[in-house]
């Protein structure tokens, strides 16, 4: 049985200001504001490759170097020895903001979403340690070291799954 991300919405409960809404604990999504201004020079720190624990297995994450407007990553999410599934990601600037889309694959490259779709994350804060994208929240925790929050829906509950990422290189 496939695990689908779909963010969660209808959860939020609002937060004091700005038309910012907690999505959970670690996420938020956008509310009534527009994405949040931001450049990819802001992400960079992202760049790299990553290695830890999430999903009751061990993941691994690697983002390229920002260029033209964009970053590139991969995913892969990997239990007793064996590929589940993968990830491919494009974070860009978009319209003075960031947003990222990501496509899922299973073992076999069966992909997840439509041909022409992706599941779409805009900005809804930035900082220096940490990207706030709706329904994703990636923080970093020290110099090679992130923690990664995501809402997904499974089995029509959705829960908040943390990962954590040690950089390899």
């Amino acid at each position: 049985m496939k695990t689908k991300f779909i963010l969660l919405i209808g959860f939020c409960t609002p937060l004091f200001g700005w038309g910012q809404v907690k999505n959970s604990i670690n996420t938020y999504a956008l509310g009534d504001q527009k994405p949040a201004s931001a450049t990819i020079a802001q992400a960079s720190w992202l760049a790299g490759s990553w290695k830890g624990q999430g999903f009751d297995g061990t993941v691994e994450e690697i983002w390229t170097a920002p260029a033209a407007g964009v970053m590139v990553g991969a995913f892969r999410m990997l239990k007793d020895e064996k590929n589940v599934f993968f990830e491919f990601v494009n974070l860009s600037e978009t319209d003075g903001s960031l947003i990222m889309h990501v496509k899922h694959f299973s073992e076999d490259l069966t992909g997840w979403e439509e041909k022409d779709e992706t599941v779409a994350f805009p900005l809804v804060q930035i900082s220096d340690n940490e990207l706030n994208f709706e329904g994703l929240t990636y923080r970093k925790t020290g110099p090679n070291s992130m923690m990664v929050y995501v809402v997904i829906s499974k089995d029509e509950k959705s829960v908040e799954v943390a990962l954590t990422f040690t950089r390899q290189k």
